[in-house]
């Protein structure tokens, strides 16, 4: 049971939240997801325990801080102004989607909305696992690739250099892969001011065209069809949206409107398009099966237990089986991923520093044995 009593705020507190009235802070800043997931779940929690949702919001804002915690005072600042918890949240699309917003509002019409908080922060959990379990499949391999291009560079620039005029020095002919490494090196150093300015007008184009959602359409393509990673992005997607599909459809959305929520703030543009379309299909009146076949992300299997769902009745809970299914693929192949990419990396380290020693050494052999 949770204790009724409210943390009241101080006249700092309370000032703060009168003065940022006039000046709310731009809502296109986001917070930590596992925040949002903390405050989902106390509010309720404390919303089950009858307690007012400004009183519910006021307890949790004592322990936020920064950004978060002014966030937090604005949504108390609207409820209390008489906006209703759903349109006050809609106001910070970054934060919370809006496939959330329109679950609080149904919560809200129907009474059930501690029931549907509860849900939703089941959504937001789920959401937080699955990119942990993808930024651990792709960070071990991220650091190891970073880790050896600096070595690399550290040996190009400093340690072949000094070799080459040892060789120089000798001026006997070199061998091929000697040849070839001291040409990197020299092509490296005459040229880094253009390969790092290089790097730096990707990286810029890369965040800027996250902004333009053709270019940024396109880019999702062609990352949701790479080898390996297709899966893993693909398996993601849909056990996702399989999962906020299942707690549309449980909390009394309709189907084609929850077919909607379900999509919107994927993370991956190109697919949201397509179930969006799926979603304008059986608002036409086509069955979900149909729609969703068009997309080309589901199986057939997935298509015929769906078809076999909307002929019983029971869609909801078909698709969240289908959406478990897809968890259980997710963390197989992550697994997968893990013990096989260790060794290979492992291999290819070994090759490129093996290489680029013996590549440096072998002169010095043909050196030393003239010598003698």
């Amino acid at each position: 049971m949770i204790s009724r009593v409210v943390h009241p705020l101080t006249q700092t507190q309370r000032s703060r939240g009168v003065s940022n009235r006039g000046s709310r802070p731009a809502p296109g800043r986001s917070v930590s997801r596992r925040s949002v997931s903390s405050f989902l779940k106390g509010l309720s929690l404390m919303t089950g325990s009858r307690l007012p949702v400004p009183d519910a919001i006021a307890n949790q804002i004592t322990s936020a801080s920064g950004y978060w915690r002014t966030v937090l005072m604005m949504l108390r600042s609207d409820i209390l102004s008489g906006i209703s918890l759903a349109d006050a949240l809609a106001r910070w699309p970054r934060i919370f989607p809006r496939g959330y917003v329109e679950l609080i509002r149904v919560g809200t019409q129907t009474g059930r909305l501690a029931e549907i908080l509860v849900r939703i922060t089941d959504l937001e959990e789920k959401r937080i696992e699955t990119r942990r379990k993808i930024r651990n499949a792709l960070a071990y391999p991220a650091f190891v690739i970073v880790v050896t291009s600096i070595i690399t560079t550290f040996l190009l620039i400093t340690i072949v250099p000094r070799f080459a005029e040892v060789f120089e020095a000798f001026g006997s002919e070199l061998p091929y892969a000697t040849r070839v490494v001291v040409g990197l090196s020299t092509s490296f150093i005459t040229w880094w001011p253009a390969v790092l300015v290089g790097m730096v007008l990707v990286v810029v184009m890369t965040i800027l065209s996250r902004s333009s959602e053709k270019i940024s359409g396109h880019i999702d393509m062609i990352v949701i069809r790479v080898p390996w990673l297709s899966s893993l992005i693909r398996f993601s997607l849909i056990d996702r949206y399989c999962y906020t599909f299942a707690v549309c459809t449980d909390s009394g959305i309709p189907v084609d409107h929850a077919a909607e929520m379900s999509c919107r703030g994927s993370g991956n543009r190109f697919f949201s398009q397509n179930m969006l379309a799926a979603a304008s299909d059986v608002r036409s009146g086509k069955t979900l099966s149909d729609s969703l076949r068009r997309t080309g992300f589901f199986s057939e299997l997935d298509l015929q237990l769906v078809q076999s769902g909307e002929l019983s009745g029971n869609v909801a809970e078909v698709v969240r089986h289908i959406g478990e299914r897809y968890a259980a693929r997710l963390e197989s192949i992550t697994s997968t991923f893990a013990s096989i990419v260790e060794p290979v990396l492992i291999v290819l380290i070994g090759s490129i520093m093996g290489g680029i020693i013996a590549a440096l050494y072998l002169p010095l052999f043909e050196i030393m044995n003239v010598i003698q």
